[in-house]
């Protein structure tokens, strides 16, 4: 059965994608609600393996192998690698080589929830899950802690632990997740929502309590801190402050009394036995790092235990209870240096997050991971949470914090009225001429603004006769480095203030920043390093949209509602006239019907073949009693001539023998265009002319003619869009899979229509001066 664009209706690949993708999204939130379960440890491994091998598969089957770029990338994989450097020096390389396996799965858990978390549907479904897995970890835990455990708050032998191993793994698990579900209480609308918010704070923070960690006490004091200075509540700042002021001189004062006190490894909560047995620890593994300053001794949280097994520090306390300390000694300084880059990353990524989310929710979320960050450093000085479930989830918030505002968006910027705005498009003919609407709408806004465009050599014509244009611009593609940075520097001196760039491609992106203008507006579809480039992003959209609408998007960065949502071509009288001369040379009256036909394309697996194009026009010609001119460049005559060659009712032919604009002017007067997908069915599409589109490679919905009035015909094959290069299916290609029986019928049908052109396409046929 065929789809409303006459393909398959569905195909395996399809079949995949769409269940792999709902997969992916709810295998994520399970992964969520499990991660703090001890008992299923194993169920945990084999779910998260299938989700890694279905996201694997998955970018396998769409042929895009790039990931989504993140602030924390380049920290990460140095971290990463030089974690691996130092396993050739280790003392334990088996267990530091697993450790480092272990930090790579919860990397690819962060990779894999940037890549599938990308609009805010899929970030509040995780976000909910977190939520609704703190109120059942809190809650379990106080009911075990009294009712299981037989708990006292006054024992300090009994700690609640819930679903976790242990009191270690609940309070990190807290420590992570309740600043989140503060925050999102604090900017929830809905009051039942918002109760079970505030009550899932309350227990969770009871439950922190019962853990008897004072590690993370602290970190939730320095929290809350950070919550008030961020929301500017000074009673927060001095509660939190106080709190570990008074905990601080505490302490102090039980280390003064210790000689007068019970001091053993059965002491409560208060004694500072645990401390100090801890801070023994640390220096011994302070010491040994002057030892090993540039790779340590090995990886891994255990190895300071396995190394020195005789020390009666490492007796007292098996490790230093503090990440810091352990990772110098087991990766050197550097590796210090690396791991304090990542967390500094982190939070860098969330604050500045903060200042340009779309919404309070989303500030609120990214408030809410900023302080799970500063939880994280501050209890990494009194234990090692960076490992096991707690890292997986660590690093989902990681990712939760860069996707939050995926798809979404972005503050509109405050551009004022600028002076000298530039739109770029360095792409081709169909391309620069999508992009007209924009300069409308722009001229329109801004109407005392110099406007300029800057477009490949060769695309100049789309816009040379543009009425909203001030100057166009050709980008400056060959030549050596020093012309290029010539180029650049042009660009640079002509002072825009607004860049606008449509082409979503890294040469554009690194053009729209040299120019130095304030403001940048771009794509970055492939969350490529390109997008660091501007200073707003469109929203990557997951659903097929005309190309002309995507172009429109990038004004409503801007707060500009688009003017006009079609092409446009202005020719002059002299290409009119151009065009008359040429079809009166093929014995074409003014006012007679007529079909053009072009078959060129940019690659061959884009071109409907010759023998189907001449059988094509026989029938025009002998059936329908309609005249046909073929069309095309000078790099299409070897396909005319071979249509030619098979014509058996004669054709005329005007294959490289009129400039763009004159084949604009040709194409105004024609009834149809039947062609490939290229150009020229854009600039006929703008001409008001109906079209039939022979579709291949690209995806109608984005590329098809712009306008009403048009048909195109497509097979929905599982390989494509595929790019240049080669086609895998030979004779069997998407275009050859398009029947000269299907193309008939919709050109008779287009042929018989009594009025052929959409009226709102008019004002493109109005001439240049």
């Amino acid at each position: 059965m065929a789809d409303a664009w006459g393909g398959q209706r569905v195909v395996w690949k399809d079949r995949y994608l769409a269940y792999s993708e709902v997969a992916l999204q709810y295998g994520l939130v399970v992964l969520i609600v499990l991660l703090p379960s001890a008992s299923l440890r194993s169920v945990k491994g084999v779910l998260l393996i299938g989700l890694i091998v279905i996201w694997i598969v998955r970018v396998l089957v769409i042929r895009d192998v790039a990931l989504r770029r993140t602030p924390l990338d380049t920290p990460l994989m140095a971290y990463i690698g030089w974690i691996a450097v130092t396993l050739i020096t280790a003392t334990q390389v088996v267990y530091s080589l697993g450790e480092l396996l272990k930090l790579m799965v919860s990397v690819l858990v962060f990779y894999l929830v940037v890549n599938q978390v990308r609009d805010r549907q899929a970030a509040r479904r995780l976000l909910s899950a977190v939520a609704l897995t703190t109120f059942a970890v809190s809650s379990y835990g106080i009911f075990k802690f009294f009712l299981i455990q037989q708990g006292s708050l006054t024992d300090r032998a009994v700690r609640a632990n819930s679903l976790t191993p242990d009191y270690h793994w609940l309070s990190t698990y807290l420590i992570l997740t309740i600043p989140v579900v503060l925050c999102l209480a604090m900017v929830q609308d809905d009051r039942r929502s918002r109760l079970f918010l505030w009550i899932t704070c309350a227990l969770s923070c009871g439950a922190l309590f019962l853990t008897y960690t004072r590690g993370a006490w602290v970190a939730l004091l320095v929290e809350l801190a950070v919550y008030g200075w961020a929301r500017r509540r000074r009673s927060y700042v001095i509660l939190a402050g106080g709190t570990i002021l008074a905990v601080l001189v505490g302490l102090l004062l039980l280390v003064s009394k210790s000689g007068t006190m019970a001091f053993g490894p059965s002491a409560d909560t208060l004694n500072p036995y645990t401390l100090m047995t801890r801070i023994k620890t640390a220096g011994l593994a302070v010491q040994e790092v002057s030892k090993h300053p540039l790779v340590g001794i090995g990886y891994g949280g255990k190895t300071m235990a396995k190394v020195y097994t005789d020390a009666p520090e490492v007796k007292e306390a098996n490790h230093p209870h503090n990440l810091y300390v352990e990772v110098a000694l087991g990766t050197g300084i550097p590796g210090l240096i690396l791991l304090l880059w990542v967390l500094f990353a982190a939070l860098r990524a969330t604050w500045r997050g903060m200042a340009t989310a779309a919404d309070p929710f989303g500030r609120a979320v990214l408030l809410g991971l900023g302080m799970a960050v500063v939880g994280v450093i501050v209890s990494n000085l009194f234990d090692h949470i960076f490992a096991g479930g707690m890292a997986h989830l660590f690093w989902a918030l990681m990712a939760l914090a860069v996707s939050i505002d995926a798809g979404q968006a972005k503050q509109k910027a405050e551009i004022g009225e600028p002076r000298r705005i530039l739109v770029i498009k360095l792409r081709y003919l169909g391309d620069v001429l999508l992009s007209t609407p924009v300069l409308a709408a722009l001229r329109t806004t801004f109407p005392r603004a110099g406007l300029s465009m800057l477009v490949n050599p060769g695309t100049e014509a789309m816009i040379a006769t543009n009425p909203h244009l001030d100057e166009v611009l050709i980008a400056e593609r060959a030549g050596s480095p020093l012309r290029q940075l010539e180029f650049a520097a042009a660009l640079r001196r002509r002072r825009f203030d607004l860049v606008v760039d449509l082409t979503d491609g890294d040469r554009a992106a690194i053009l729209s920043r040299l120019t130095g203008a304030a403001t940048r507006v771009g794509f970055n579809r492939e969350g490529r390093w390109r997008g660091r480039l501007y200073t707003h992003l469109v929203p990557v959209q997951e659903q097929p949209m005309p190309m002309v609408r995507q172009h429109l998007m990038a004004l409503e960065m801007l707060g500009i509602p688009p003017i006009d949502s079609l092409p446009a071509l202005r020719i002059r009288a002299t290409d009119e006239a151009a065009a008359c001369a040429a079809l009166g040379a093929v014995e074409i009256s003014p006012g007679e019907r007529f079909v053009a036909v072009h078959p060129g394309a940019r690659w061959w697996f884009k071109s409907w073949p010759a023998a189907r194009f001449a059988s094509l026009i026989d029938y025009i010609q002998g059936k329908l009693g309609i005249k046909v001119v073929l069309l095309g460049s000078v790099a299409d005559q070897e396909i005319v001539e071979a249509i030619l060659g098979q014509v058996e009712t004669g054709c005329r032919s005007l294959a490289g023998r009129l400039t763009l604009l004159e084949l604009a002017g040709l194409l105004r007067q024609a009834t149809l265009l039947i062609g490939n997908d290229n150009g020229p069915m854009h600039i006929a599409a703008a001409m008001g002319t109906p079209v039939v589109g022979l579709f291949g490679p690209a995806d109608p919905r984005i590329w098809g003619p712009a306008g009403q009035g048009h048909a195109v015909l497509y097979k929905g094959v599982d390989c494509r869009p595929c790019f240049p290069g080669g086609c895998r299916r030979g004779e069997q290609n998407c275009m050859r899979l398009i029947a000269l029986d299907e193309v008939i019928p919709v050109v008779e049908r287009i042929l018989r229509q009594p009025c052929l052109c959409d009226s709102r396409q008019a004002p493109a046929r109005a001439e240049a001066p």
